[in-house]
């Protein structure tokens, strides 16, 4: 049996946060939400860290995608990152991330993004 693939998914809305775990729950991914980049850095001096991140490019008074990852580049991360905006188009490149992911966005999309990450990470 294979290790569920770990992802953890940071946006200040509540009800996107929910909408995701769920999904990805089905997806059969072990699946941790955030509010914040502040959150998810506390979670990964707790842990071992995720296979993937996907990460909220603006959080309201709190730190956003392109901060987190500074921060957790800057600890050792190795994982692949992707950045959510609704402020994105598809196929646009955001430094350091490894793939975006447009607002709104359908399950399979969610999915698709992850197993394109992934596989990536697996051929380099």
């Amino acid at each position: 049996m294979t290790e569920k693939k770990k992802i953890w998914f940071m946006d200040e809305e509540p009800d996107l946060r929910e909408l995701v775990e769920g999904s990805l729950f089905l997806m059969e991914f072990d699946v941790s939400t955030f509010a914040s980049g502040e959150d998810l850095l506390v979670k990964f001096s707790e842990e071992p860290p995720p296979d993937v991140v996907i990460l909220d490019l603006n959080v309201k008074n709190r730190m956003g995608a392109v901060e987190t990852l500074r921060n957790l580049l800057q600890i050792g991360y190795g994982g692949m990152a992707v950045v959510s905006s609704g402020y994105l188009f598809e196929g646009e490149k955001v430094d350091g991330f490894d793939a975006t992911l447009p607002k709104p966005y359908w399950p399979r999309d969610l999915k698709n993004i992850i197993e394109e990450v992934l596989k990536e990470k697996k051929e380099a």
